[in-house]
């Protein structure tokens, strides 16, 4: 993903990294993102764990665990399974998320996923 300044032109890659010696995330080739209704700062974004940004994606925190059911290697395919595929946050009340995954779970967070770290 990246970041583009409509008046100077200039982008800027806000893709979340793995810290060094961490497992690599499982990004799927869509890999849904979401600008928050409530503060155009705030994004959110998925592997198999949610990220928030409040800073238009300049620093990122984990706000859940693997919220897949994290199918392992003999369940791969050409794209990574166990994979969230769906974000939605409640035009209503800020932090309100909703979070898909392609094994067919379903999460949701009242908190922007305080509780959930």
């Amino acid at each position: 993903m990246k970041r583009k300044d409509m008046r100077t032109g200039r982008t800027v890659a806000i893709r979340r990294q793995p810290k060094k010696g961490r497992p690599t995330y499982r990004f799927n080739w869509m890999t849904p993102f979401v600008i928050s209704r409530h503060d155009p700062r705030i994004l959110y974004c998925r592997v198999e764990r949610l990220f928030r940004s409040a800073d238009w994606g300049d620093h990122w925190t984990v706000i859940s665990s693997d919220l897949s059911t994290a199918p392992g290697p003999g369940r791969q395919g050409d794209v990574p399974l166990g994979t969230i595929t769906t974000i939605a946050e409640s035009p209503l009340a800020k932090g309100l998320l909703y979070v898909g995954t392609d094994d067919g779970n379903v999460w949701m967070t009242g908190d922007a996923g305080g509780a959930g770290k």
